[in-house]
């Protein structure tokens, strides 16, 4: 019996490209109550995910101070921390006193727009997805301005090379804008208001102290599509969970989550906007479902369904296929890669003798196991009495 297998654009049936778990990747099913949701009902499962952190002091004993000396460490130079919006390097020993010293604890989320407004000394004033090392007197000048394109007439640093500000606002440097406005997703979502201590912290393209509303939001979402988490961000993220606060970033393992949480658009058109800019967006050939930018004939729907990059050909088959015969009946295995988040897909299969002539196929999912947060392993079994058997597997929004 001849068998292949396909995927609108056909797949290779010779062997699985297994999923790599990364140090740096949360927990298999760590997110598993998020899946299939979007918009407030994402944004409250997220929180329920991240909420119960464990809280430590901002300052005295293991406190934020010694925290930030190891997550934020130089990585040439282990006795040096890497400053934000500058990233230069000093050395750990020259913490800010009071009086002396050059760097101090930065809040990427200011104070004073809300983190301190019920307590002075809240569980959100020691989140170290909001704290970072800074120059004193860059702290200074960044104060409570919020996150913007800086607008002309504005202002530089040479302590603070490649960032600007303007009278409202402040632009990190381009290395720095995607990992911060992954935190401001952070503070966001973490911070709705169910915790005693911390007002509803919300994000708006109108930022306003008085009623705890940051941004400035079209930026960061622009940003966050613009800049994808570094490894350095994703072993950040990590050290925080394992090691002090024993939550997660959920914008740095899923980037897509912020266009589902605070646009609610679909888990696909999230993928979309992750993996393209708008000008790629608007040319079908490139952004649209049947694209196929990196030309391993997987198109953009597909590299979807199976969690792939629409960037990087794949240049092995990312399937599996099998034959076992009961009598006259062939059973076909075909087992594939699979999005978990993908719930805004229907898959549905089909067989052919010829290649010319298709005809709907009933598959029996034989099981789904669960090899990364993000992917499955889903194996189906098709039966036909035909002896010459083609099958595919179809995406369709």
């Amino acid at each position: 019996m001849l068998y292949r297998c396909g995927v609108t654009a056909l797949f290779g049936a010779v062997a699985l490209v297994r999923s790599a778990v990364a140090q740096s990747d949360p927990p298999l099913h760590y997110y598993d109550t998020a899946i299939g949701k979007t918009g407030t009902m994402l944004k409250s499962a997220l929180q329920s995910i991240i909420r119960n952190h464990t809280v430590l002091p901002y300052t005295g004993g293991t406190d934020t101070w010694t925290a930030l000396k190891v997550l934020d460490q130089d990585p040439v130079n282990s006795n040096n921390v890497l400053l934000i919006y500058s990233g230069f390097t000093v050395p750990k020993s020259e913490q800010f006193n009071g009086s002396t010293g050059t760097w101090d604890r930065e809040h990427l989320w200011p104070q004073s727009f809300g983190i301190i407004a019920l307590n002075s000394n809240s569980r959100a004033k020691s989140d170290l997805f909001n704290i970072r090392p800074i120059n004193v007197s860059v702290n200074s000048s960044r104060g409570n301005k919020y996150y913007d394109i800086s607008t002309p007439p504005f202002s530089t640093r040479a302590d603070a090379p490649g960032s600007s500000y303007d009278n409202d606002s402040w632009e990190p440097r381009d290395d720095e804008k995607g990992t911060i406005s992954r935190s401001m997703f952070y503070m966001a979502v973490r911070y709705d208001g169910s915790d005693a201590d911390v007002p509803d912290l919300e994000l708006s393209d109108t930022p306003n102290a008085n009623l705890y509303r940051f941004g400035k939001l079209t930026s960061l979402l622009a940003w966050n599509r613009e800049f994808f988490p570094t490894a350095s961000e994703r072993d950040r993220n990590q050290h925080i969970y394992s090691d002090y606060q024993h939550n997660r970033n959920p914008f740095v393992d899923h980037p897509d989550y912020a266009e589902m949480v605070f646009n609610g658009v679909s888990p696909g058109l999230a993928w979309q906007h992750t993996q393209f800019t708008d000008a790629e967006l608007a040319n079908p050939l490139i952004g649209g479902d049947s694209g196929d930018p990196d030309r391993d004939d997987l198109k953009n729907l597909i590299e979807y369904t199976i969690n792939g990059d629409p960037w990087k050909p794949d240049n092995d088959s990312i399937v599996t296929a099998t034959v076992t015969s009961v009598g006259s009946t062939n059973n076909l295995y075909i087992t594939y890669p699979h999005n978990r988040n993908a719930t805004d897909l229907t898959l549905s299969y089909e067989v052919s003798s010829n290649l010319v002539t298709w005809t709907a196929a009933a598959a029996t999912l034989i099981s789904a196991t669960v090899i990364t947060s993000e992917t499955e392993e889903v194996t189906v079994r098709i039966s036909s009495t035909v002896s010459v058997l083609f099958a595919r597997l179809r995406a369709n929004r």
